[in-house]
């Protein structure tokens, strides 16, 4: 690839976003197993909600947890919903794989294995703000209750090596989730599995328009472009952000 080539073009109607006050875009329903638990996650979350700890990156892992169940209801069209079930199943991180630190079974006596007391007590902070907020898809019943952690049981059959179905989706959303602009956040297919770089070769930009041009998120498309000359077999990286912290990426 040659500098400002584009690596990669997405219409943001086949993503799953959030806008920052908590509404959810790019599914076309929810399953009336999500919708009794968890409310119609097109609707911004309450302030009280939101001071309890419901924020958009809880909505944005609901929203995943919808469209990797197997019901094409990922993105605006039949087609993206047959994609988003393939991809979660196929590309996305297996939750027994995972290693993210609150998804790890943690206590008193485990904790220690991180060798890092406040990625440890950030881990339990963030266990116990999910089953807070929605303790029937925090409990071990619920793995068997998503097809993403119940296919994990039936393979490895150890529930404790398996996370529950919201700290799995929770995790994808915490570790591939890229904010789009300063009210968007977006799982981006394929452009998610791209790696941080200080110096990276690649960039995000919208296709044949402005950031600040008033279109409405669905109907743009953004694109993964070059930022040098990038020889065949390099890894495409892009930047997550000036200043993150190694405990972040951790």
């Amino acid at each position: 690839f040659k500098k400002n080539d584009i690596l990669i073009s997405l219409p943001l109607s086949m993503c799953i976003l959030a806008h920052r006050s908590g509404a959810i875009r790019g599914l076309r329903g929810q399953t009336d197993w999500l919708w009794d638990i968890c409310g119609d996650l097109r609707s911004s979350v309450s302030p009280e909600e939101e001071l309890e700890g419901r924020g958009w990156d809880v909505q944005l892992a609901l929203a995943v947890l919808d469209a990797s169940i197997g019901t094409s209801l990922g993105g605006e069209t039949d087609e993206d919903g047959a994609f988003w079930d393939n991809y979660a199943a196929t590309c996305l991180p297996r939750p027994e794989a995972l290693t993210v630190p609150f998804c790890m079974r943690l206590n008193e006596a485990t904790k220690g294995m991180l060798q890092n007391n406040e990625v440890a007590e950030a881990a339990i902070e963030q266990q116990n703000r999910l089953s807070r907020l929605f303790p029937l898809l925090s409990n071990a019943q619920s793995k068997r209750s998503h097809r993403i952690t119940s296919s994990s049981l039936s393979t490895i059959m150890i529930e404790d090596l398996v996370p529950t179905p919201l700290q799995w989706a929770f995790a994808i959303v915490r570790s591939r989730c890229i904010q789009i602009d300063n009210d968007w956040f977006g799982m981006l297919p394929v452009i998610d599995m791209a790696n941080h770089s200080q110096d990276p070769n690649a960039e995000l930009n919208y296709l044949s328009l402005k950031q600040s041009d008033n279109v409405p998120i669905l109907d743009r498309t953004i694109c993964l472009c070059a930022r040098k000359d990038i020889a065949q077999g390099d890894e495409i990286t892009i930047s997550y952000g000036d200043n993150y912290p190694n405990r972040r990426l951790f």
